[in-house]
């Protein structure tokens, strides 16, 4: 496990929540950028099955992740919405499938989880109540991705 981003979680963070198919995740509000409901998708010959392409958004080109196939998943809704969020100074997105929540983890109250920690992308998890999200952070979770 990863102990950089379970301190960074155990120190008290805003996170937003989102669901990818059945799996409910959170990431720290610092690093998104916007909520869109829609996006223009450029596909580029020669990328890897994980990114669908790329986007324009506010003049800013952002890669485009097909996060349900990363992560072995199935749209639970025919309305996606993409987040837009920032790692190591690039933009990224991925669509989500339900609506966006936010919520507040109170400092040292996360729970240690094996999530898909082989590849380093969640750490722990916290139930904010309206179920148990998988704690996460971009820098981490676009280790999935292939490469």
């Amino acid at each position: 496990m990863d102990n950089e981003i379970l301190n960074f979680w155990q120190n008290g963070e805003e996170a937003i929540l989102f669901k990818i198919g059945n799996i409910n995740l959170a990431f720290p509000m610092i690093s998104i950028v916007e909520l869109k409901e829609s996006l223009e998708i450029t596909k580029v010959i020669g990328l890897p099955a994980d990114i669908m392409g790329i986007a324009k958004v506010r003049d800013e080109l952002v890669t485009v992740i097909d996060i349900h196939h990363v992560l072995k998943q199935n749209p639970t809704n025919k309305k996606d919405s993409y987040l837009i969020f920032n790692s190591d100074n690039k933009k990224f997105s991925f669509s989500i499938d339900s609506n966006v929540q936010t919520g507040n983890i109170p400092p040292n109250s996360v729970m240690k989880t094996d999530f898909i920690t082989n590849k380093n992308a969640a750490c722990g998890c916290y139930d904010f109540g309206s179920g148990i999200y998988f704690l996460s952070h971009p820098k981490y979770f676009l280790n999935l991705l292939s490469k």
